[in-house]
């Protein structure tokens, strides 16, 4: 599969842990699958390999008579009773399996006819009884199909690559090959067509078997053990909830409910020259409908003053960011005035447009403006309007104010604690009265408003200040909304990493150091901060490492980093090798792999190997000793290095 799929291999030990961003993960055990799990971005998928044996392995179990004890042999009592679970389930039912594994005891050797291990023969003790080697295990078919079907590369080409690996091997589910048969008997241009389509599409023939499951109808019964390739329409629908699909020739738009979504569902019969053939059932996501809807809605408004943004655009999985949009959607069902409190880049507009659009004002404009952006004079005109001649440089027309403009809507008014008491005054009436009056003008115009106010300033604070009206505040604080910084909602951080990679069409792995700069920064600029410095690696950096990151940033953590020198690492001594060894590839001008490295190494005395020199060489890049530089370039010192040299002689 190398020329369909990227494969690597990582190795985990206690120094060398990394958060991967990948599709999919493929572990050895259950246990593996724990470990590895809180290290992967969000949505990667993990699958527990199968092992199973080749076919000349396979043919000499059984051909071992009927009734004979055979002891496995393997390394561990897990590993051990996984062989035997597997020697069972290939159908070697006829043979009676004991366990023996380093510790265990040896009487079970007594009275037996043969000895079986998977590549491990010395572990066998020395007993005078015929013995098998049957090699290693190999991965079997079933875990293959699970790879190409959760990366939708399942086609024509990759199921060739399949029935050539079955012809080797003695697979756990040997039914499979023939259900992907069954599922091909349409050209591989259909296939794609039919994964393109943003609906769930099954596909059933004459038979009322299932031939044809797309991806997006995979996802919406994901776990759901009835649906399966070849499987009958009756056993699908042998769910209550489904009923109505096996028992309807013709289904249009009806409703039904899935786990927590709704569905509209559409099902028709397939004929070719009026002979019944099959049908085809439709699932679309009744909010997918909502969206285009909305998506529709924003296109057609792109002018104007209108709400962008939905709840479900502010993103995070945290339990504070839930709590928060649990909380702004109450608020939002209300036609209460609205304060927001929050550092500058945690969303604050992004959450009041949110709350326009979720409630009964939606239909009608979302006006928004910064009020830090103007002085007192202009913050008026803007906000109130002015009428003809008003003052010198007006329009002679006049001209209608952001409150006037907000009629029947909201007006979003951020940076509050800015505007002047004077302009204070004018919006306290505004808030008790909703009327303005243009500035020149004498006439009172009635408006119909929302306010939402938002501030990066304790606003409270200001008013013991004396700097922000008493009365104003009680006023736009009817209800208070906290939205929380970065750094108190840390689980976000890893999401919103994963989501602008995506958003670059980037996957790149996090090793665990700069993970651990991600979660322990401050973020003082919040996700605006942390949204620029992806953006600034993926495009202006080699790679994600230390090394990668804004100057600004590397200048902070190389100062904390002084605090911890060099002489109080453990492994000072093999760190030294390396760096004097780099410093001659220095002076020759010479590029210096991991593979070199660890040779000359090896000759002056210092046993270390790739994978040890790779973490030592990653640990001190961090130093900002060495630069590791991508491709066939090689690792070199840094001035840095060369300098600590200097002061630590040999």
């Amino acid at each position: 599969m190398g020329k369909f799929i990227d494969f690597n291999l990582i190795l985990y030990t206690k120094d060398n842990m990394q958060f991967i961003d990948c599709d999919i993960v493929l572990v050895p055990t259950q246990k593996m699958a724990l470990n590895v799990a809180r290290f992967l971005m969000p949505e990667t998928q993990i699958i527990v390999i199968r092992r199973t044996l080749l076919k000349t392995q396979y043919e000499k179990i059984i051909s071992i008579p009927f009734g004979s004890r055979v002891v496995v042999v393997n390394t561990h009592r897990g590993t051990t009773n996984q062989s035997i679970s597997m020697m069972y389930e290939l159908g070697a039912s006829h043979l009676q399996f004991l366990p023996y594994y380093p510790g265990s005891d040896k009487q079970v050797f007594h009275n037996i006819d043969t000895i079986i291990t998977p590549g491990e023969p010395q572990l066998v003790p020395n007993e005078d009884n015929s013995f098998i080697d049957i090699k290693e295990t190999v991965v079997d078919i079933s875990t293959i199909f699970d790879m190409l079907i959760k990366l939708n590369m399942l086609n024509n080409i990759t199921k060739k690559i399949l029935h050539s690996y079955v012809e080797l091997i003695k697979p756990r589910s040997p039914g499979l090959i023939s259900i992907i048969d069954s599922s091909f008997n349409n050209s591989e241009h259909l296939d794609l067509l039919l994964n393109i389509i943003d609906q769930g599409l099954i596909i059933y023939d004459k038979h009322n078997r299932i031939n044809i499951i797309n991806k997006n109808a995979e996802a919406i019964f994901k776990g759901f053990e009835q649906l399966y390739l070849g499987c009958d329409l009756s056993v699908f629908c042998s769910h209550e909830k489904l009923r109505d699909i096996h028992d309807k020739s013709i289904i249009e738009n009806a409703i039904i409910k899935i786990n927590t979504t709704h569905y509209l569902i559409n099902k028709y019969p397939l004929y070719t020259k009026e002979i019944f053939i099959g049908g085809v059932i439709s699932f679309k996501e009744s909010e997918k409908i909502q969206n285009e809807n909305k998506v529709i809605y924003r296109s057609t408004k792109n002018k104007g003053h209108v709400a962008k943004y939905f709840f479900e655009d502010i993103l995070g999985n945290s339990p504070q960011i839930k709590e928060l949009k649990n909380f702004a959607k109450k608020a939002a069902q209300t036609d209460d005035d609205i304060l927001i409190e929050g550092e500058s880049g945690t969303g604050k507009e992004l959450l009041a447009q949110a709350i326009h659009n979720h409630s009964q004002r939606k239909s009608g404009p979302f006006v928004g403006f910064n009020c830090g952006a103007l002085n007192s004079t202009l913050l008026e005109s803007e906000l109130f309007g002015y009428e003809k001649g008003a003052f010198t440089g007006a329009n002679n027309n006049g001209k209608i104010g952001l409150f006037e403009m907000a009629n029947g809507g909201t007006i979003f008014l951020d940076e509050l604690g800015e505007i002047s008491k004077e302009v204070q005054v004018k919006l306290l009436r505004v808030l008790q009265e909703r009327e303005i009056i243009r500035v020149g003008g004498t006439d009172i115009i009635p408006i119909n408003i929302r306010i939402i106010g938002a501030t990066n300033k304790n606003l409270y604070t200001l008013v013991r200040e004396k700097a922000f009206r008493e009365d104003l505040f009680f006023r736009l604080n009817v209800i208070n909304i906290r939205v929380p910084p970065l750094r108190e909602r840390n689980g976000d951080i890893l999401f919103f990493i994963k989501h602008y990679m995506k958003l670059n069409n980037t996957q790149r792995d996090i090793p665990k150091n700069l993970m651990d700069v991600f979660s322990s920064r401050d973020w003082k600029g919040n996700i605006r901060e942390l949204m620029n410095c992806i953006q600034y690696m993926i495009h202006m950096s080699d790679g994600f490492e230390l090394n990668g990151l804004p100057e600004y940033m590397k200048d902070e953590i190389y100062t904390d980093m002084k605090n911890t020198p060099l002489e109080s690492n453990e492994n000072m001594s093999e760190e030294m090798a390396i760096l004097n060894y780099l410093k001659e590839a220095h002076e020759d001008n010479r590029k210096s792999s991991r593979k070199d490295i660890s040779l000359i190494l090896q000759k002056r005395g210092v046993n270390l190997s790739e994978y040890e020199v790779r973490n030592l060489l990653k640990k001190m890049e961090t130093e900002n000793l060495v630069k590791i530089v991508k491709g066939r370039g090689g690792t070199r010192i840094t001035q840095s290095g060369l300098k600590f040299l200097c002061n630590h002689p040999k």
